[in-house]
Protein backbone atom coordinates (compact mmCIF):
# COMPACT_ATOMS: atom_id res chain seq x y z
CA UNK A 1 0.00 0.00 0.00
CA UNK A 2 1.28 3.40 -0.91
CA UNK A 3 0.78 6.30 1.42
CA UNK A 4 1.59 9.93 0.78
CA UNK A 5 2.34 11.97 3.88
CA UNK A 6 1.01 15.51 3.64
CA UNK A 7 4.29 17.06 4.92
CA UNK A 8 6.49 15.91 2.01
CA UNK A 9 4.13 15.03 -0.78
CA UNK A 10 6.24 11.97 -1.71
CA UNK A 11 5.04 8.46 -1.50
CA UNK A 12 6.84 5.80 0.49
CA UNK A 13 6.47 2.08 0.14
CA UNK A 14 5.67 0.02 3.18
CA UNK A 15 5.72 2.66 5.90
CA UNK A 16 7.14 5.99 6.89
CA UNK A 17 10.90 5.19 6.69
CA UNK A 18 10.94 1.94 4.80
CA UNK A 19 14.02 1.58 2.62
CA UNK A 20 15.62 4.76 3.96
CA UNK A 21 16.97 3.62 7.32
CA UNK A 22 20.57 4.19 8.30
CA UNK A 23 21.47 0.64 7.38
CA UNK A 24 20.40 1.08 3.76
CA UNK A 25 22.33 4.35 3.09
CA UNK A 26 24.84 3.97 0.27
CA UNK A 27 28.32 5.33 0.92
CA UNK A 28 30.51 6.67 -1.87
CA UNK A 29 34.27 6.91 -1.69
CA UNK A 30 35.52 10.53 -1.78
CA UNK A 31 39.18 11.12 -2.65
CA UNK A 32 41.19 12.88 0.11
CA UNK A 33 41.89 15.89 -2.13
CA UNK A 34 38.15 16.66 -2.18
CA UNK A 35 37.55 16.13 1.54
CA UNK A 36 37.43 18.92 4.09
CA UNK A 37 40.32 18.47 6.51
CA UNK A 38 39.38 17.64 10.06
CA UNK A 39 41.78 20.27 11.39
CA UNK A 40 42.21 23.55 9.57
CA UNK A 41 45.60 24.96 10.42
CA UNK A 42 47.89 27.21 8.41
CA UNK A 43 49.92 24.14 7.47
CA UNK A 44 46.88 22.49 5.85
CA UNK A 45 45.50 25.63 4.20
CA UNK A 46 46.50 26.23 0.60
CA UNK A 47 45.14 29.45 -0.91
CA UNK A 48 43.57 29.41 -4.36
CA UNK A 49 45.84 30.20 -7.32
CA UNK A 50 44.17 33.56 -7.99
CA UNK A 51 44.64 34.62 -4.38
CA UNK A 52 48.32 33.62 -4.51
CA UNK A 53 48.82 35.55 -7.76
CA UNK A 54 47.10 38.64 -6.35
CA UNK A 55 49.18 38.42 -3.19
CA UNK A 56 52.42 38.21 -5.19
CA UNK A 57 51.37 41.22 -7.31
CA UNK A 58 50.45 43.16 -4.17
CA UNK A 59 53.84 42.33 -2.65
CA UNK A 60 55.63 43.47 -5.84
CA UNK A 61 53.67 46.73 -5.92
CA UNK A 62 54.43 47.30 -2.24
CA UNK A 63 58.15 46.77 -2.83
CA UNK A 64 58.07 49.14 -5.84
CA UNK A 65 56.27 51.86 -3.84
CA UNK A 66 58.70 51.38 -0.97
CA UNK A 67 61.71 51.79 -3.28
CA UNK A 68 60.16 54.84 -4.96
CA UNK A 69 59.34 56.35 -1.57
CA UNK A 70 62.91 55.89 -0.34
CA UNK A 71 64.32 57.35 -3.58
CA UNK A 72 62.04 60.39 -3.51
CA UNK A 73 62.77 60.86 0.19
CA UNK A 74 66.52 60.97 -0.54
CA UNK A 75 65.94 63.40 -3.42
CA UNK A 76 63.77 65.61 -1.24
CA UNK A 77 66.35 65.61 1.56
CA UNK A 78 69.09 66.48 -0.90
CA UNK A 79 67.02 69.29 -2.47
CA UNK A 80 66.09 70.64 0.96
CA UNK A 81 69.75 70.68 2.03
CA UNK A 82 70.77 72.43 -1.20
CA UNK A 83 67.97 74.99 -0.82
CA UNK A 84 68.86 75.72 2.81
CA UNK A 85 72.52 76.13 1.86
CA UNK A 86 71.74 78.51 -1.02
CA UNK A 87 69.27 80.48 1.10
CA UNK A 88 71.93 80.97 3.78
CA UNK A 89 74.41 82.06 1.11
CA UNK A 90 71.96 84.57 -0.43
CA UNK A 91 71.04 85.91 3.00
CA UNK A 92 74.69 86.40 3.91
CA UNK A 93 75.49 88.12 0.59
CA UNK A 94 72.42 90.38 0.89
CA UNK A 95 73.47 91.48 4.37
CA UNK A 96 77.00 92.18 3.12
CA UNK A 97 75.66 94.18 0.16
CA UNK A 98 73.38 96.19 2.46
CA UNK A 99 76.26 96.96 4.82
CA UNK A 100 78.49 98.05 1.95
CA UNK A 101 75.75 100.27 0.45
CA UNK A 102 75.12 101.85 3.84
CA UNK A 103 78.84 102.37 4.39
CA UNK A 104 79.29 103.93 0.92
CA UNK A 105 76.23 106.16 1.39
CA UNK A 106 77.51 107.46 4.72
CA UNK A 107 80.96 108.05 3.18
CA UNK A 108 79.48 110.06 0.28
CA UNK A 109 77.21 112.00 2.67
CA UNK A 110 80.15 112.91 4.90
CA UNK A 111 82.75 113.62 2.19
CA UNK A 112 80.56 115.13 -0.57
CA UNK A 113 77.38 116.56 1.02
CA UNK A 114 76.56 119.13 -1.69
CA UNK A 115 77.20 116.73 -4.55
CA UNK A 116 75.00 114.07 -2.88
CA UNK A 117 72.20 116.59 -2.35
CA UNK A 118 72.49 117.72 -6.00
CA UNK A 119 72.35 114.07 -7.21
CA UNK A 120 69.23 113.43 -5.13
CA UNK A 121 67.55 116.59 -6.44
CA UNK A 122 68.45 115.77 -10.06
CA UNK A 123 67.13 112.23 -9.70
CA UNK A 124 63.86 113.50 -8.21
CA UNK A 125 63.51 116.06 -11.01
CA UNK A 126 64.03 113.44 -13.77
CA UNK A 127 61.63 111.01 -12.04
CA UNK A 128 58.99 113.78 -11.81
CA UNK A 129 59.28 114.56 -15.53
CA UNK A 130 59.09 110.86 -16.44
CA UNK A 131 55.97 110.40 -14.32
CA UNK A 132 54.31 113.48 -15.84
CA UNK A 133 55.00 112.24 -19.40
CA UNK A 134 53.72 108.76 -18.57
CA UNK A 135 50.59 110.18 -16.96
CA UNK A 136 49.84 112.46 -19.94
CA UNK A 137 50.14 109.50 -22.36
CA UNK A 138 47.92 107.27 -20.22
CA UNK A 139 44.99 109.71 -20.26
Amino acid sequence: MTTTPPETGYSSLGGTNAGFGETNVAEFAVPPSHQIPAVTSPAHYRPPAMESALQSYADAVGRAFGAASRTYSRWFDRARGYTEEKYSEVERETKNLGRRAQKNASYVREQYPLEALGAIAATAFVAGIALRVWRSRAS
